[in-house]
């Protein structure tokens, strides 16, 4: 199954409904919607551990600009998951 967390600063911001809505049906695709605040920009322990229970057993694809790939990385690394099951691919301008 894929877990999807959707990161963005508003909430007007989130985009792509249909097709994850779609993902949801024929994949099993679960959405969390997260939003970022001005001193946070980016997955917390908080949000992963209640989104993503089994975390350790994951790999992890991470997309989206610097700060938020390496915050949610690093919280990530603090919760025990081995950098292996981290995949990184950056945003840049964003």
């Amino acid at each position: 199954d894929i877990v999807l967390l959707h990161s963005c600063s508003n909430k007007d911001d989130f985009v792509y409904e249909e097709i994850f809505n779609k993902a949801k049906v024929e994949l099993g695709l679960k959405r969390a919607y997260l939003l970022s605040t001005e001193t946070r920009k980016h997955a917390s322990l908080e949000e992963i551990k209640r989104e993503i229970p089994d975390f350790k057993t994951r790999k992890f694809y991470l997309s989206g600009s610097n700060m938020f790939v390496n915050g949610t990385r690093g919280v990530l690394r603090q919760l025990g998951v081995k950098g292996a099951s981290i995949i990184t691919d950056y945003f840049p301008g964003y």
